[in-house]
């Protein structure tokens, strides 16, 4: 008798910088708001050259 190893697919983020937020993002729930409005499901702020950024988030 053997054993059976399977392989669960990892599901991965793309993320796009948001186009309509404005400022230094420091709260990733205001990020994810702004981001469904671009027609994202989620966004989350990102430390881009030294910046505090917002960045859309969805399944690739």
């Amino acid at each position: 008798m053997g054993t059976t190893r399977t392989k669960t697919a990892e599901a991965r983020d793309c993320l796009s910088q948001s186009h309509k937020f404005k400022g230094a993002c420091l709260s990733s729930s205001n990020c994810a708001g702004v981001c469904r409005t671009e027609n994202f499901p989620d966004g989350e702020c990102h430390t881009h050259n030294f910046a505090r950024k917002c960045f859309c988030k969805r399944a690739c």
